[in-house]
């Protein structure tokens, strides 16, 4: 049986309003509550059943939210094939792919990601973002207390998931200049 569009973008509109979960932390909410994702890595295969992330396969929930995370926008699957994403899993099933970034390959020993994003927060070497994104710094990078927020721009290692660089706001002044 055959369903209509206006069917499908209501079953889209549920799924958006949180019907997914995540392992992680219950309901699924695409309101840039933070995503700790299950997996990441490289998309290299995809179909409406199954996703392969750096050789790894999980299976897709047949309501998985697959968004950007730029828009929190929902996209195809096959969209997302060679991005690097995060994916929050329920066991070994995708219930929501996020899409971080296109994976650059000007070294092909070293692919990375490019992400911008607005920070929001820094707890130790976790970095939340404003659109719910969750990044790791690599192990020996910090990110100084007075630039722990506004834009920024993240060099992610496409392999390992780790925030490897980054660019900051600028230092947040602690005085005032009088006229």
């Amino acid at each position: 049986m055959r369903r209509s569009w206006g069917v499908w973008m209501l079953v889209a509109a549920a799924v958006m309003a949180g019907a997914c979960r995540s392992s992680d932390e219950g309901a699924f909410k695409l309101d840039g509550s933070p995503r700790v994702p299950d997996a990441q890595g490289v998309i290299t295969k995809a179909t409406p059943r199954m996703i392969e992330i750096n050789g790894e396969r999980y299976s897709v929930d047949e309501d998985a939210v697959v968004f950007s995370t730029y828009n929190r926008k929902m996209i195809g699957l096959g969209q997302v094939i060679g991005d690097y994403v995060h994916v929050g899993l329920d066991g070994k099933k995708a219930v929501w792919v996020a899409r971080i970034g296109r994976v650059l390959r000007t070294d092909p020993a070293k692919p990375v990601v490019i992400y911008q994003g607005t920070l929001e927060r820094v707890a130790g070497p976790r970095l939340d973002f404003t659109d719910g994104t969750v990044l790791t710094l690599a192990k020996g990078l910090t990110v100084p207390a007075s630039r722990a927020a506004g834009n920024t721009d993240v060099v992610i290692n496409a392999e390992t998931g780790r925030v490897q660089g980054l660019t900051l706001p600028p230092e947040k002044s602690t005085t005032s200049s009088a006229p």
